[in-house]
């Protein structure tokens, strides 16, 4: 009995390590509106310390200088504004049904068309841009994808273990004497196993080959 137990743990833990790959993903980015913003107030700062001081000791001394320095390092010459897109990649978020092609954000469902590797919003009644909207998809596209190449991997690497139990779940089912006696039968001479063991034994089986068959199910969903 305590073999099956652990094979009943070891089949629930693959379950929550794998799960499935749901097509309704839950994302987060930066906001565009946001973006322009503070472009906006970068100019402002820019336009007055280049007005008001001629040194970069007296610019240091200003309360907006701090301010005023994080938002050249985004928006200044030379600057990167993939960097600012990654640093505030969790100013937003949204769950995205690819089923139904709907971004769901607050209570209120914004439908989305695909035509190609085209995203399209019809009708964006939100103080997002649709930009926005469209990053969000492609994100939830995205990490859909890279569960679903997960899931591929583990089932690739860890698929015989389902089948296996599966198959061991049959067999003592099936010929459950057989499973007794490599169990321990064979160390008695002569023993014959009782009904009521045989009868566990087929209950032990059922149990390993139904967990299996979810578990293996499960897998198989999560590719498609």
């Amino acid at each position: 009995m305590r073999k099956y137990w652990r094979i009943a743990a070891l089949i629930s833990l693959i379950f929550l390590l794998v799960g499935c790959a749901s097509r309704e993903q839950s994302v987060r980015t930066y906001d565009e509106a946001a973006d322009e913003q503070l472009k906006e107030r970068y100019i402002e700062l820019d336009q007055m310390f280049f007005e008001q001081y001629d040194s970069a000791a007296e610019m240091i001394r200003d309360p907006l200088y701090e301010e005023y320095r994080g938002l050249h390092r985004r928006f200044g010459p030379g600057s990167s504004h993939t960097f600012y897109a990654d640093d505030l990649k969790n100013n937003l978020s949204a769950t995205v049904d690819l089923d139904n092609q709907i971004i769901k954000r607050e209570g209120v469902e914004i439908p989305y068309r695909v035509e190609g590797s085209e995203v399209i919003i019809p009708n964006n009644n939100t103080e997002l841009r649709d930009e926005t909207l469209i990053r969000f998809v492609k994100l939830a596209e995205q990490k859909y994808d890279d569960t679903v190449g997960q899931n591929r991997h583990t089932l690739i690497t860890g698929g015989w273990l389902p089948i296996l139990i599966l198959l061991s779940g049959l067999i003592g089912f099936m010929k459950p004497e057989g499973v007794w006696y490599l169990e321990g039968g064979f160390r008695n001479k002569d023993a014959e196993p009782s009904q009521s063991a045989m009868t566990w034994m087929k209950v032990r089986s059922f149990i390993a080959f139904g967990l299996a068959g979810i578990l293996f199910w499960m897998l198989y969903r999560s590719l498609i």
